[in-house]
């Protein structure tokens, strides 16, 4: 089953359709412009469906091939009650779009390797991005490719062309993915939804839906259940279908699904804009004052990246050890970090001058913006 998916935005913004979908909030009562990732959600935290399936025993990880600061998340997601985040940083095997964007292909064994690194029931929010923009405004056809045989005059032609042919990657991803949990031993639910429409100087008239803000979510499931799809709000998708498995959760959540899709009208959104400021602004008098919901002490990565051992010949420190990626660097004297030489994911390597001096190192995981997400123990050269 399927059905439009209405989302606060077009051509990016991918964090604000995100915000939606996670919280059951609506980004209308925000100020014009702005994203509550880089606001008050830096240093506050709200009800999730995060939190909502803690009560259920489940566990959170949320998923992105993209760098783990873009738009803040690696300090947001512990606000929204996530208890693990597995970005590009902490993923082995990577392959590159031509514009620099991370193939989702490396998706499919993050999330069977998040399902099967708990005990607990799971919650796996994943954010792909191979075919992201922005498009090339040329076009070069490849053996393969996906020929465009019309389209509307307002729509550059090269750029549709490089955007209907990254989709294929992605279709494959997801391929892949359902394949794998058809075999998987626990019941599995995959939401799939499209976060905005491209940048493709779309407008209400050449699409089928009539709106630059429809997109589309598909519902799957590896048990045979079924489930309902209508046109929905961003905001009213986790709620939904919380619903349609017997789970309530929060306040925002039991509002949103008192209301069904055609009849929430002007009186509930006036209920969901008063709950959405008390619990942001206010004085959460909904809750009573207790309220549930406290930052995680949220992980890095599905697996541990351990250092096994250490050799140092002539100029060169050669690393041992598990996990590590093209982002792993060596850091000596309690913070230098060497460039360092990724060989594969048990061996990395640094140049050491003459006369350099320490008898311990690091492993430290390095951001695309040069800031450090983690950092191994010290290991002790002998």
């Amino acid at each position: 089953p399927s059905g439009l998916l209405y989302v606060p935005t077009i051509g990016g913004g991918t964090a604000n359709t995100e915000f939606e979908i996670i919280t059951g909030l609506n980004l209308d009562f925000f100020g014009a412009g702005e994203y509550p990732y880089n606001t008050i959600l830096q240093n506050t935290t709200c009800e999730s469906v995060c939190y909502n399936l803690k009560e259920y025993g489940y566990e959170a990880t949320a998923m992105h091939n993209n760098s783990a600061s873009f738009y803040g998340r690696n300090m947001v997601y512990p606000n929204l009650g996530f208890d693990r985040f597995v970005p590009l940083e902490y993923m082995e095997g990577v392959k590159y779009t031509p514009l620099g964007w991370a193939k989702d292909a490396v998706l499919t064994e993050e999330i069977l390797t998040a399902l099967e690194t708990t005990e607990a029931r799971d919650l796996v929010y994943c954010v792909a991005v191979e075919t992201h923009g922005k498009y090339a405004e040329t076009y070069e056809e490849r053996e393969g490719d996906i020929e465009v045989l019309s389209l509307p005059e307002s729509i550059p032609l090269a750029p549709f062309q490089n955007f209907i042919n990254a989709l294929p990657g992605t279709d494959d991803f997801l391929r892949k993915l359902t394949l794998a949990l058809l075999r998987f031993d626990e019941p599995t639910i995959v939401v799939a939804f499209g976060d905005h429409l491209p940048a493709l100087e779309l407008d209400n008239e050449v699409l089928s839906t009539g709106s630059i803000y429809a997109s589309r979510y598909v519902i799957w499931n590896n048990f045979g259940g079924d489930f309902e799809a209508p046109d929905l709000q961003a905001y009213r998708l986790n709620a939904h279908l919380l619903k349609q498995l017997g789970f309530s959760g929060g306040v925002v959540a039991k509002l949103n699904q008192s209301v069904d899709a055609e009849e929430a009208g002007e009186e509930y959104l006036d209920k969901l804009e008063l709950l959405e400021y008390d619990m942001l602004y206010g004085d959460r008098e909904a809750f009573e004052g207790e309220f549930p919901y406290q930052r995680t002490d949220m992980r890095l990565g599905s697996r541990d990246i351990v250092v096994t051992d250490a050799q140092r010949e002539y100029h060169r420190l050669l690393v041992t050890g598990e996990h590590f990626t093209e982002f792993s660097k060596i850091v000596v004297d309690e913070g230098t970090v060497m460039d360092t030489l990724y060989i594969d994911s048990e061996h990395i390597a640094t140049r050491v001058d003459d006369g350099a001096e320490f008898t311990a190192f690091s492993v430290a995981q390095i951001g695309k913006d040069g800031g450090e997400l983690s950092r191994t123990a010290a290991f002790e050269i002998d």
